[in-house]
């Protein structure tokens, strides 16, 4: 699923074996959109779900190159995942 793609791959940022990397954070959004919609098949009505998932990744780093120098870098993914049943 989405949600395991996105852990396993901030996980494997191993950031504290990164002697430029000083600190840094993710965080995760998840929403979860379900719409149920009924449907008739030959006299027969059926609901059925329609679920939208929505996970958005936001992570910062700061990286340092001397005393003086450091960087900050930050950034989000966002992705949708369709699903009817």
């Amino acid at each position: 699923m989405i949600i395991n793609y996105y852990y396993n791959c901030l996980n494997n940022l191993e950031l504290t074996d990164n002697k430029l990397i000083k600190k840094g954070s993710w965080d995760s959004t998840n929403i979860v959109n379900v719409k149920f919609v009924k449907e008739k098949e030959k006299d027969v009505e059926k609901i059925k779900a329609n679920y939208k998932l929505t996970t958005t990744v936001l992570f910062n780093l700061t990286i340092s190159t001397g005393d003086k120098n450091s960087t900050d870098i930050c950034g989000s993914l966002t992705r949708n995942v369709l699903l009817n049943y």
